[in-house]
């Protein structure tokens, strides 16, 4: 047994749930041992989305990254994540590529993750930030979305391989999120872009 599992027992953290990952292609399904019973990914699905549905059913990261280990997937660093995206978010910005239309979560995910950081970030930053709020990483896609729809909003700043927000974006996004940090944030500002999407009337 892993030595991480080991040391969550021994803190006295909740029984281990046996956690089995398969990949299929470039996908993954996941069978889970339930107090209650089996549990079954229903469909083969990104190694992103099925770690979010193993952590809904009660499973630990620790059990997790153990069977995606034993699965044979390997986990991009932050750096090596920005280095593959940036020349596709570059290009979606330079209208190189077109980038199919995302769900308003992620404009307000990847803008409330820029906002909280206070800074211009690189795409590396961006991700490591979003990836601490949602626990998953954001596709170039949503990247590319995002800051399209911030640059239709006028809030993009752009500074070679830097990205932030302008003050009047921040002033904008301080209104609506308030005093709200993490998702409770980004649920008040989804709650904003449904209702002001990008290149409509502000």
């Amino acid at each position: 047994m892993n030595e991480v599992i080991l040391a969550f027992e021994r803190a006295g953290f909740p029984t281990i749930v046996p956690v089995r990952i398969v990949k299929q292609d470039s996908l993954y399904s996941a069978e889970a041992t339930l107090p209650d019973g089996k549990w079954q990914s229903h469909y083969p699905m990104p190694a992103g989305e099925l770690w979010k549905a193993l952590e809904a059913i009660g499973c630990r990261s620790p059990e997790i990254m153990v069977a995606f280990d034993k699965a044979g997937f390997h986990f991009p660093s932050y750096q090596e994540y920005g280095e593959e995206f940036r020349p596709q978010v570059q290009k979606a910005l330079a209208g190189e590529r077109e980038v199919p239309q995302q769900q308003p979560f992620a404009e307000a995910w990847l803008t409330f993750a820029i906002y909280e950081m206070d800074s211009e970030l690189t795409i590396q930053m961006l991700i490591e930030d979003a990836d601490s709020l949602n626990h998953v990483i954001p596709t170039a896609d949503e990247i590319s979305w995002a800051f399209l729809c911030l640059r239709k909003r006028r809030w993009l700043t752009e500074r070679k391989d830097l990205y932030g927000l302008t003050s009047e974006g921040r002033r904008i996004i301080a209104s609506v999120v308030g005093a709200d940090y993490g998702l409770g944030g980004v649920e008040r500002l989804e709650k904003w872009v449904l209702a002001h999407p990008a290149g409509g009337d502000e």
